[in-house]
């Protein structure tokens, strides 16, 4: 008894020891993260500008000269009066398109630290997810594998294979709200299994036909916790609801079969009031599934062919597969074939209810989410990244249960390209580099020079907030104003000023605009300072 319990206690500390050290190494990648995509910068602006969710919607942005503060109160909380007003973030969410949980927790942490912005505000919410993301993916795996798991340690390997990969670093790294998605998905997926486990028990140990029927404490207690983690994951992400629908789907039919009706109609009934109570707080959200914007985009998806729909899982598969394990698309496929060929011939007739209920909702989610996605982007897969690594963890170990010397071998080789993943195939999304280093030179060198951004005046300047912010003066121009740039800088005060910052948007043929602009204003020289994705930065000078 003592040395079973001395075991439980190391396998914990080994358990804590390994999601501190993972969660370290994420804040060491952290650390290096320079800039920041577009998306990134609307969360600050979405959760802590006060009743203004888009900028380039505030009076006299275009035609007038702004200085640094301008831009910057978008992305802070300005003062203290500003601290804690959700009311002002559940109306920014409800002019834009996704629920409002997220912003209203970075709005929370921002609002402690008033008239100041940092990345870390961000990017310590995600550690702190992180970390419990890692603590979920060890007690699914354990609830998958059993005591025979815990003794070959499976689940602490899948724990680490997928904290040490790119996929893992990526998603701490990007500063949106699917941190809090994958959260919920591994709650529900684990709650659930927890509910098959105490049906299976039940129906082992109750005789009366009468008592079966009714649910018992622990089914109750466990539809209770999934209550408030549906309603949270509705309110993070709305693509959270494709994989509860086939979750739900998949346990309801395994309890229907069993005759555990009302089981069944409890879990429902958890899911229905969440649902309800959701759209009860945020009623923008059924605007914003069927009628928004990206939801009329994905409604739109799903009538494309049959062969668009292919190419775009391929890509989907192509961006999970090198974030998780370093390898390009065909090979992912591959190497996916093969492990089900393995797994059939060793399992085929031990085919268990719960790993049905983790690999159908990943399944789905990933081929309906590749066709309908708006982007072929690798964010709108972070939430079930950490179920894909874990239906290889567990093949891996049913297949050890045939054959230890083949469970072995591929355990060794997907830690061996999870690591690869992130330190040889450079697959770390979302660190920039180069951003600070531009960022730098404009505050320091060309701080005092003016700033001109040729844009049509849309979202666009969120993306560009912080180069803008590094000088003391800029303004936006519409293309087809460009030839009174001349005007605007003598207006401005900056006649004979012989440095120009240009900002030119996607939109328009960026280096022939740097070079007309140049022309236009008798300027020499023409130089790209920086990518920075949607926009380029140059830097016009007159030389002697």
């Amino acid at each position: 008894m003592i040395s079973s319990l001395s075991k439980i206690g190391y396998r914990r500390r080994l358990t804590a020891a390994l999601i501190c050290f993972l969660t370290l190494l994420s804040f060491f990648v952290c650390c290096k993260k320079e800039g920041f995509y577009i998306d990134e910068l609307w969360s600050y602006g979405l959760a802590d500008s006060y009743y203004l969710p888009y900028l380039q919607e505030k009076d006299s942005y275009m035609a007038t000269w702004h200085e640094p503060s301008f831009y910057m109160d978008y992305l802070r909380v300005t003062d203290g009066e500003e601290a804690f007003s959700y009311g002002s973030v559940l109306y920014n969410q409800s002019e834009d398109v996704h629920p409002p949980l997220y912003y209203m927790l970075l709005h929370t942490v921002c609002s402690f630290a008033p008239g100041t912005w940092s990345k870390w505000t961000g990017l310590f919410i995600n550690l702190v997810f992180g970390a419990v993301i890692l603590f979920l993916v060890y007690c699914v795996m354990r609830l998958l594998t059993g005591v025979k798991g815990d003794e070959k340690g499976t689940a602490l390997a899948a724990m680490t294979g997928y904290g040490i990969s790119a996929a893992a670093f990526s998603r701490v790294l990007y500063i949106r709200m699917y941190q809090m998605a994958t959260c919920a998905v591994l709650l529900v997926t684990y709650l659930t299994l927890r509910l098959l486990k105490e049906s299976s028990q039940t129906s082992e140990t109750i005789q009366s036909e009468k008592a079966s029927r009714r649910p018992g404490g622990l089914v109750i207690r466990l539809s209770i916790c999934m209550f408030f983690v549906v309603l949270a994951g509705f309110l993070t992400h709305y693509y959270f609801l494709i994989y509860l629908f086939f979750l739900t789907l998949t346990v309801t039919a395994v309890l229907f079969a069993g005759k555990k009706f009302a089981t069944a109609g409890c879990w429902l009934l958890s899911h229905a009031f969440a649902g309800g109570l959701g759209v009860l707080f945020f009623p923008a959200s059924l605007t914003q599934i069927f009628h928004g914007e990206k939801g009329q985009e994905s409604f739109s998806a799903l009538s494309q062919g049959g062969r668009m729909m292919l190419r775009r899982v391929l890509s989907f598969g192509s961006l999970a597969g090198g974030e998780l394990f370093g390898i390009s698309s065909g090979a992912v496929w591959l190497l996916t074939a093969m492990l089900l060929s393995i797994a059939a011939v060793f399992c085929m007739r031990c085919i268990r209810t719960d790993r049905v209920v983790v690999i159908l909702p990943t399944f789905f989610f990933f081929v309906i989410v590749s066709v309908v996605a708006t982007d072929d982007a690798d964010r709108y897969l972070f939430p079930i990244y950490p179920c894909i690594c874990i239906c290889f963890a567990m093949l891996i170990f049913d297949i050890g249960e045939r054959s230890g010397t083949i469970s072995l071998a591929l355990a060794g080789l997907m830690l061996v390209l999870q690591i690869s993943s992130s330190v040889f195939a450079g697959q770390i999304a979302y660190l920039y580099p180069g951003y600070a280093g531009a960022k730098d030179i404009l505050e320091t060198v060309y701080s005092d020079a003016p700033g001109v951004y040729i844009t049509k005046g849309d979202h666009l300047v969120i993306n560009n907030i912080l180069f803008l912010s590094s000088l003391r003066q800029t303004i936006a121009v519409e293309p087809s104003h460009t030839e009174e740039i001349p005007q605007i800088l003598a207006e401005g005060g900056f006649s004979d000023a012989d440095t120009l910052v240009l900002f030119v948007d996607i939109y328009f043929d960026e280096e022939e605009t740097a070079k007309q602009t140049a022309s236009l204003l008798h300027f020499s020289s023409v130089e790209k300072l920086y990518d920075n994705t949607f926009t380029q930065i140059y830097l016009l000078r007159k030389t002697s």
